[in-house]
């Protein structure tokens, strides 16, 4: 998955790497604390995000209790587990790269994206194309259309990736 946002300016405020993690994910600060001691998250920092408007966040979804616990995930391939979302500026001014390793990604990972594109377009004002700057769009018709995934909750989407995780394991086939 890929997307470009061009954007209009600069954050007013300091942003935290955390927070939008934490967003992302839906994840209370024990989970990220867990995840952080444990080693099972790979997240940029504050300094590279501010400066730089770059990140890098790669959860290792296995060991979270409710998903180490659920023989459904099982069938969830290795890139897939530890499918990351970059973000970065590209060469042309103004303008940001979202994107994860895999082109077809599961629920979680698609609603992390989600979630880091429209807080990103609320941040710095500016529209976003996910066909290589084809067509764009503002930020509301880019939430309306990720809006299902976007609300579900932290349960739901972990059973509705669970069911879709033999797909996944066939896409090789």
């Amino acid at each position: 998955m890929k997307a470009l946002i061009n954007y209009r300016h600069k954050p007013k405020h300091k942003l935290h790497a955390i927070k939008l993690f934490r967003a992302m994910y839906q994840l209370t600060n024990d989970d990220v604390d867990a995840m952080w001691q444990n080693r099972m998250a790979l997240i940029g920092n504050d300094r590279v995000l501010n400066d730089q408007l770059g990140m890098l966040v790669r959860p290792a979804w296995f060991d979270l209790p409710e998903i180490r616990d659920n023989d459904d995930w099982d069938a969830l391939e290795d890139d897939h587990e530890y499918s990351s979302i970059e973000m970065r500026t590209t060469e042309q001014e103004h303008q940001l790269l979202i994107q994860t390793d895999c082109p077809a990604e599961t629920l979680v990972q698609t609603r992390a994206y989600a979630v880091l594109i429209s807080r990103m377009l609320g941040i710095l004002g500016g529209c976003v194309s996910e066909d290589n700057g084809r067509s764009w769009q503002k930020c509301a018709a880019f939430d309306q259309k990720y809006h299902p995934i976007v609300k579900m909750s932290r349960d739901e989407i972990i059973r509705l990736t669970a069911l879709e995780l033999p797909n996944f394991s066939q896409e090789g086939d």
